[in-house]
């Protein structure tokens, strides 16, 4: 399965950022402000985890998953269970530490994903 990572410096505080990855309510399209809010839905919300229908749309194309996510103070993971570009069981960790500076943060995100080849085929 393909894999990446990548690494942001965040000007959040930890717990500020891994609040916002984890904000599942209304105000989630505009934190996000790549999600359209018509492809957004929460299926299911605890305290840790949630199950949750995202994507966007471009030039008429939707592009959406639907995931698993479980997290703690520090690291956000999602689980692929369903979606238009990507198989299920692709996913990714996002981990959240603290800086240098009291008042920021790094987020590294892993992410291993495997393209869906009959959305390929599809186009």
């Amino acid at each position: 399965m393909p894999k990446f990572t990548f690494q942001l410096d965040v000007r959040d505080a930890p717990a500020e950022a891994i609040g916002k990855m984890v904000d599942f309510s209304e105000r989630r399209p505009k934190i996000w402000p790549n999600l359209t809010a018509s492809l957004f839905r929460v299926h299911e919300l605890g305290t840790s985890n949630a199950d949750v229908t995202e994507g966007s749309e471009f030039l008429g194309i939707r592009v959406w998953e639907r995931c698993d996510y479980e997290w703690t103070d520090s690291e956000v993971r999602s689980v692929i269970t369903d979606g238009r570009i990507f198989e299920p069981g692709s996913r990714s960790t996002s981990a959240t530490s603290r800086t240098a500076m009291a008042a920021d943060s790094t987020s590294t995100t892993t992410a291993a994903r495997r393209p869906s080849w009959a959305a390929v085929s599809a186009r």
